[in-house]
């Protein structure tokens, strides 16, 4: 499904520079708080570090999730490995997000710091150190580089199937996790386009799934042409910053069945999620917003408009 035409075309799109803004330093703005500069050390405001940190109700629709090993099916939701289930949890503190920065980018640890099963040969090369707490001083370590709310002292390795700027693993305690890039450190908007390649999609997705919002239920399987189409139209989207009414609006589009899940099979088995509120023409990929395009709208919103989810339960 995946020829030269669709990979120069996919690879030449670029979203345009607008609304370059981020929904999570906005959460907050109200409770600013500037750390004392030290030396060597960028000054951080902590009301731009603490939305990142926390696992509010705001990441219901945020949250991206994708699953390492084989998964095995369970009414019609791919579920990790029981192993993975049952394995040993990440130590963090309650509330806390777990999370790590490398590259200018800022990580989440999947499935709650769940440890995953990794060969040697997939690890090819070592990219450095967690050398700092966030969680002893979120001011001084929020956006430095090698600061992790967890995992404090592991190896962070490139996986040899991925770019970095996609996903990394941590070696940690004899055991290793997956960390998936949700944001950029400074505030930078991520380029879709740029991190779809990064992760491989055009080469590597075989199927998308819409889900439900919570994922349990699949309401419909793209064909592979719809495949082809929706990476490309979603390439395109643009970063964008709700205000004001808009997110209230997005509370009510999650509520009354109208956001959607698309859950991305890869050829590795693995699977990677993002959010979709075509009604309002809005996307989530890590903790951020994206506007959608009209090709995706006019390409899409009829498949949309004719799934069933339920309502979610008030409160």
């Amino acid at each position: 499904m995946r020829d030269d035409r669709f990979v120069r075309a996919y690879s030449q799109i670029k979203p345009d520079e607008e609304a370059k803004a981020r929904m999570l330093s906005n959460i907050l703005a109200a409770k600013t708080g500037e750390s004392q500069p030290t030396e060597g050390k960028t000054v951080v405001r902590i009301h731009k570090i603490l939305p990142a940190l926390c696992t509010a109700a705001v990441f219901v629709f945020l949250f991206t999730v994708f699953k390492i090993q084989r998964p095995v099916q369970k009414d019609n939701r791919l579920m990790p490995n029981n192993q993975l289930a049952v394995a040993q949890k990440a130590e963090a503190p309650s509330g806390m997000r777990k999370m790590m920065n490398y590259g200018g980018r800022r990580y989440a640890f999947l499935d709650n710091g769940a440890p995953y099963t990794l060969e040697e040969n997939a690890l090819p090369d070592v990219l450095g150190t967690l050398e700092y707490d966030i969680v002893k001083d979120p001011e001084a370590y929020g956006t430095a580089e090698f600061a992790s709310t967890f995992a404090v002292g592991g190896t962070i390795y490139r996986l040899a199937d991925y770019a970095p700027e996609f996903r990394v693993a941590v070696q940690w305690q004899d055991q290793y996790y997956i960390a998936q890039c949700v944001d950029t450190l400074d505030g930078t908007d991520i380029d879709v386009s740029e991190f779809f390649a990064s992760a491989g999609f055009a080469e590597t997705v075989t199927q998308i799934k819409i889900c439900d919002h919570v994922g349990r239920t699949v309401l419909y399987t793209l064909s592979d042409d719809q495949t082809e189409k929706m990476l490309l139209t979603l390439s395109q989207a643009c970063p964008t910053k709700p205000v004001g009414e808009q997110y209230q609006q997005i509370a009510r589009a999650q509520q009354d069945g109208n956001s959607y899940r698309l859950c991305f099979a890869l050829k590795d088995e693995t699977e990677y999620t993002m959010y979709v509120i075509p009604a309002l023409s809005l996307a989530s990929l890590g903790d951020n917003y994206y506007t959608l395009t009209s090709d995706f709208s006019s390409s899409f919103d009829s498949i949309f408009q004719d799934l069933d989810q339920p309502a979610l339960p008030a409160g």
